[in-house]
Order: C-alpha cells, then sequence, then structure tokens
C-alpha cells in the first residue's frame, strides 16, 4: 500500500526517524490522523488579526500568535487528537529539562553519576503504548573531545554505564516509559602527576592540570519488544567537567548526597548542565527548544542532510542555506567540501543560535578552513539578498508554513538566483497547508519564471504535472533522494530560474 498520502496529511512537528504499522487498525489511524487538519486549520480562525498587531515581525509576534493558538480549545483539540493517532513514530533522545534538574556538570573521576532522559518527538510528547507493557529502548555512552567532537582515545579515557540504581529499571535506557535514564562513570587510563585514588587530596577549581572536559553522546544501542523505530535521533549533552582529583565544590557535593543521586536531591547551588547538542557524521549543532520554530532541527533538514551526504557539488562555488534556524545544512556542506564558500542565513532576531553553532563548527586544527558567511535575510529585502550574493546552489527546509509569506519566499528565491545556473533544493512536509495554498506557492514560483521539478525514486500514480509541479523518476538527480525522504513524507522540490 502507499502511504505517501496518508504521510503527507500528518499534522506532527516530527524529526527522526520513522516506523510505519501497515496493519488496517493503523491505516484507520492515519486516515483519522489526516481528517483533523480541516479543524486544525480552522481552529487558527482569528490569527491573522493577532499577526497585524506585530507587522516588524520577531519574537514578540511568534510568542503571540502562540499564546493565542494555546488558549483556543478549537486549536487544541483536534491537535491533540492528530497527533495520538499518529502512525509515523519519529522520536528523538530528550535531556530532560528544568523538571529534572539537568546534568551536573563538575564531577569525579571512578565516581557513578546519574543522567535522566526522555524519549519524545520534536513537539515533546510520548506515547507510552509505544513501549508498555514490555517495551526497552537500550542506550549507549560514548565521551567524545570538546575541540572536535571526535571520540575521545579509549587508551586515556573509557565510560561504564550500568541502570539507574535503586529502581525498578533494569536497562540501561528506556523499560516499559518515555523517561528513563542510566549511570556512568569515566575512568582515566593514564593521568601522569595524580594519584588516581587520592579522593582526599582537595585542589582549587581553577587548578587546569587535574581537568579534563567532554562531551557525552548518547544514541540508541537496540529496541526490544516495541514499536518503536530501532533509529532513535541521538543526544550530546556537555561540556562535563571531569577531575582527576577532589576540588573545594566536588567535595561540598560529595558530601552532601551520593554522586548518583536524583538531580533534584542535589544541593542548591550545584552547577548543572542543560545544553542539548544534535551529532550528524561531523557536524555538531546546539539546539535551543525554548526558541520555538529556529531552534530545533525540523524533520525536513534530516531528510535534506541525507539528500546533501549523496549530492555531487562539484561545480558549486557558493551554496546558501535558506532560513537555516541552526544551521546544520550549511555547516554540514562548510565541514565535507572546504573549497565551497557557505553562507548561512537567518531573521536577524534568530542569528545567536547559528553563531552559537559556528564556533562549534570551526575546524581548531585547520587554520586555513573557510569560515561560514553568517547573513540577516528578511524575505523580499534585496539589499540583504544583494549582500549575501548569488548562489550556485540554494538549500532550504521547512520554509513553507505560511501562505503570507510566499510572495516574499520566492522574492527571495529570485533574488539570490543566477538564470539557468542556480538550483534550489527545498525539502517540504506538509503540516498546516492545504493543496490549495501549496498549488498557489508553486504558480508564484511559476509567475516569477522558476521550473519547478518534485525529485522521487519511485513511480507514483497520476505522475504528470500538477500545479506546475513537473514529476520526475528518471530525472538524473533523483538518485539523490534518500528513503528516509519516501517514509517521513517529505518531498524535494529542484527548482531552477529560466
Amino acid at each position: 500500500m502507499d502511504f505517501t498520502n496518508i504521510l503527507e496529511k500528518a499534522g506532527g512537528f516530527i524529526l527522526a526517524i520513522v516506523v510505519i504499522q501497515t496493519s488496517l487498525l493503523d491505516v484507520l489511524v492515519a486516515i483519522c490522523w489526516g481528517s483533523t487538519n480541516p479543524f486544525i486549520k480552522k481552529g487558527t480562525d482569528g490569527l491573522e488579526q493577532v499577526s497585524q498587531r506585530y507587522p516588524e515581525g520577531g519574537y514578540r509576534k511568534w510568542f503571540a500568535e502562540l499564546f493565542y493558538l494555546l488558549t483556543r480549545w478549537q486549536y487544541i483539540l483536534p491537535l491533540a487528537l492528530n497527533l495520538s493517532g499518529s502512525v509515523v513514530y519519529y522520536y528523538t533522545l530528550g535531556k530532560s529539562g528544568e523538571d529534572l534538574g539537568g546534568r551536573v556538570s563538575k564531577i569525579l573521576v571512578d565516581k557513578w553519576y546519574r543522567v535522566d532522559l526522555l524519549l519524545v518527538n520534536e513537539l515533546g510528547l510520548f506515547r507510552r503504548a509505544d513501549v508498555q507493557p514490555n517495551g526497552k529502548v537500550h542506550v549507549q555512552c560514548q565521551l567524545l573531545n570538546t575541540h572536535n567532537s571526535q571520540p575521545v582515545a579509549k587508551e586515556a579515557w573509557s565510560i561504564e554505564t550500568r541502570a539507574v540504581q535503586g529502581t525498578k529499571q533494569t536497562v540501561v535506557g528506556f523499560e516499559a516509559s518515555g523517561k528513563g535514564g542510566f549511570e556512568y562513570r569515566i575512568i582515566q587510563h593514564h593521568h601522569p602527576g595524580a594519584n588516581k585514588n587520592n579522593d582526599s587530596s582537595i585542589k582549587d577549581d581553577n587548578d587546569k592540570q587535574s581537568n579534563a572536559s567532554f562531551y557525552l553522546h548518547i544514541n540508541m544501542e537496540r529496541v526490544e519488544s516495541c514499536a518503536l523505530s530501532p533509529n532513535i535521533l541521538p543526544l550530546v549533552v556537555g561540556p562535563i567537567h571531569v577531575h582527576t582529583v577532589a576540588t573545594a565544590s566536588t567535595q561540598q557535593q560529595q558530601s552532601e548526597c551520593p554522586t548518583n543521586a536524583p538531580i533534584e536531591s542535589w544541593p542548591e547551588g550545584t552547577e548543572m548542565e542543560h545544553d542539548i547538542y544534535r551529532l550528524f557524521s561531523n557536524t555538531m549543532v546546539k539546539e535551543y527548544w525554548d526558541a520555538g520554530i529556529p531552534g530545533k532541527i525540523w524533520d525536513s533538514a534530516v531528510v535534506m542532510l541525507e539528500f546533501l551526504k549523496n549530492m555531487s557539488l562539484k561545480d558549486a562555488k557558493h551554496v546558501v542555506d535558506l532560513s537555516a534556524g541552526t544551521g546544520l545544512l550549511g555547516f554540514y556542506v562548510n565541514k565535507m567540501k572546504k573549497d565551497i564558500n557557505v553562507t548561512i542565513t537567518e531573521l536577524e532576531e534568530a542569528m545567536g543560535l547559528i553563531q552559537v553553532n559556528a564556533k562549534l563548527n570551526h575546524d581548531v586544527d585547520d587554520p586555513v578552513a573557510r569560515r561560514v558567511n553568517i547573513r540577516p535575510l528578511l524575505w523580499g529585502n534585496k539589499e540583504q539578498a544583494e549582500a549575501c550574493g548569488k548562489a550556485d546552489i540554494i538549500v532550504a527546509s521547512d520554509v513553507l508554513y505560511e501562505a503570507e509569506f510566499f510572495q516574499d519566499l520566492v522574492q527571495a528565491l529570485e533574488d539570490l538566483s543566477v538564470p539557468s545556473t542556480t538550483r534550489i533544493y527545498i525539502g517540504y512536509k506538509r503540516r498546516g497547508l492545504d493543496t490549495t495554498e501549496e498549488d498557489r506557492f508553486w504558480k508564484t514560483c511559476q509567475d516569477h519564471g522558476f521550473k519547478i521539478t518534485l525529485l522521487q525514486q519511485q513511480q507514483e500514480q497520476n505522475n504528470n504535472s500538477k500545479g506546475g509541479v513537473v514529476k520526475e523518476e528518471n530525472d538524473p538527480e533523483a538518485k539523490w533522494v534518500p528513503g528516509l525522504a519516501q517514509r517521513t513524507g517529505v518531498q524535494i522540490y529542484r527548482l531552477t530560474l529560466s
């Protein structure tokens, strides 16, 4: 059975890997899921009037719109039904938020510490039925260097894990629940000048000779007796500062509670680490979930990343990552293709996160590595587009979400393009837009002189032009489309300016 249409109607905002259940019950659930979309759209009535109060845009407008939607039962009820009926399971390892405290940021070698985790989708939601009654998700953990995000040499340092002690949990990970965790300890195999067993010697917190810093890379090892995908988006937390001997602060912490105590049991004032990162190949980006749309990695970005891995960029000199959010795609291209100039664009108020991720991905071991150009770009602003420069390739993911911005978006694409030269690749998953609105966007693209091609690997029914979009199965670039695209309902379009 072809699930493409069902997946396209999925209203959930998801990011990771999918499991599709093909039972009749799941098909009915999927139909029910898609049928809630008109009610979700109806629930947004009045949103345009709220938006008009903030013509300058920015986060004030975003928060006002969010508050409006969350206080309307006409929107919340169908959205909740939509999400609860999902047959597309994307899960991500989520570090517990402020309710669980975070991670202790200063630790001692050879001592056990606790990590609390949540297994959630993009919206921070979890369905108990996915792992109950006997489901288990086993995770594993490794140490990464903070300067290059590469694994730490096991000859120098290693990490051991075990199930959380004093609970019913028997696995490292999750057991019949979306709330899980593990305990870990870091072992140093070679540290000249320090006595490994001398926990009583106390040094000043600024004694850097006894310190080391690492990220914890937490990823799925296997699933057992549950319907979840065997591929769950991994998590990176840190940095964790490791002391080979006790400092004044670690000595105080250890005297007040066991090192593997629950986070809420630690003394007030204990330094905690709350930051969340994602590691893709050799590209690591930080997420700010509280920042909303620009602060997290959405599902189309994951698919577009796989597309870029397969893509040939040999003739490209300048790549633009348009409205990049975290900047994942642009930083990946910059790392993999050092002879290409990369420009990452975003709204001015959302550029802080990209600047943080630029520092994370600057190769300190390669002094001649090209730095990414980070530019503000409000769609339709010709001066800002001119400052970005013309592109050979433009990549964009999840930029189609508000019909009122279609004209400005297409204008930005035109401003950045060279006729007959620039190739634009858009990763799109249907969420709030209906077919009429989608057709209007493609018609707007046509009016500006763009040819639109839907890249796909498998033949679909009605493989003819619709709304100005040409579906191409035999296009040479269709082979770059990852299998993940079809399973997730993400479509990849190529646009070229005549």
